[in-house]
């Protein structure tokens, strides 16, 4: 019987409630974005040159730098500095910002240190030389030359001439043999460019200030020190690490020295040909001696 009534009920107040929606409303239709256009020229990722990393620093900054940071390293220091309304201030160091000085020291000789193993690289790289490097394909233009420089000078060698006239002389005679044949062809390894100063890690820290900070450090780990007395865990702790990164870059220098002591050596090119030319001199002086006394 319920179901009877709910039908009639059904087909009669359903067209009085809405007589023209036979059906659930239409949904809307979703707006979206166009398609984004494709690009009409590829990706070109940038160059090497472009991505290089080169932070120029003048060389003459990093000593006060240092000095700055040595400052706020020592017991009892201070910062002055000027507020925003112009009033000047200065404030006691706490020990926590001691500590950040030292991090930052530590780090400039973790750089240095580095700029030192980089040096020694291309220091043995350098010197992979023969003496087919020595020898030019200009020396047949540049030998007469020399010799009639010397005659003029009144030496009786070409090899007594000094290093920069030499040098010019030949420089003249491989540029009129470039001219003429090409490029000289190297027989050795292509040199290391040298680092521009402004991007060298030369950071200096006197040895005397190095002592200074390990004596502090000592003085605030050691539980009978005086300054150990008055630091709270978390200092105590954090001058504890600082100490531990001193110790772990004494180790990597004390490392690097053993290798460059144990190691390969560089030959020393400039030298040898001093040596050269002592012996050619020397054996000069001797032959005239000898025939100012053949005695």
């Amino acid at each position: 019987m319920i179901n009877v009534i709910r039908d009639i009920y059904s087909k009669v107040m359903t067209p009085l409630i809405d007589p023209w929606n036979h059906g659930p409303p239409a949904t809307e239709a979703a707006v979206t974005d166009p398609p984004p256009e494709e690009p009409t020229v590829a990706y070109q990722p940038p160059s090497r040159d472009e991505l290089h990393q080169d932070w120029p620093l003048d060389p003459n900054a990093r000593a006060p730098i240092v000095a700055g940071l040595l400052a706020m390293t020592q017991r009892g220091a201070t910062k002055t500095y000027i507020t925003e309304d112009g009033e000047t201030v200065t404030v006691k160091l706490k020990p926590r910002e001691s500590l950040r000085a030292m991090r930052t020291l530590n780090a400039l000789g973790r750089m240095s240190l580095r700029q030192q193993k980089r040096d020694h690289q291309a220091k043995l790289h350098n010197g992979q030389k023969t003496l087919n490097d020595l020898v030019s394909p200009a020396n047949s233009v540049a030998a007469p030359r020399m010799e009639a420089e010397a005659q003029r000078q009144g030496l009786p060698c070409p090899a007594l001439l000094d290093r920069a006239t030499r040098d010019a002389i030949l420089a003249q005679a491989e540029k009129e043999h470039i001219a003429v044949h090409g490029p000289i062809r190297q027989t050795g390894p292509k040199p290391m460019k040298p680092t521009a100063p402004e991007r060298r890690n030369d950071w200096v820290i006197p040895k005397g200030a190095q002592i200074q900070i390990m004596n502090r450090l000592r003085d605030m780990v050691d539980p009978n020190g005086q300054e150990y007395q008055e630091l709270r865990p978390h200092e105590y702790l954090s001058a504890v690490q600082v100490l531990v990164m001193y110790c772990r870059l004494v180790d990597a220098q004390e490392q690097f020295d053993r290798q460059v002591a144990t190691g390969e050596t560089p030959f020393d090119w400039e030298a040898f040909e001093k040596e050269v030319v002592q012996k050619i001199r020397q054996a000069h002086e001797a032959q005239q001696q000898k025939q100012e006394d053949p005695a």
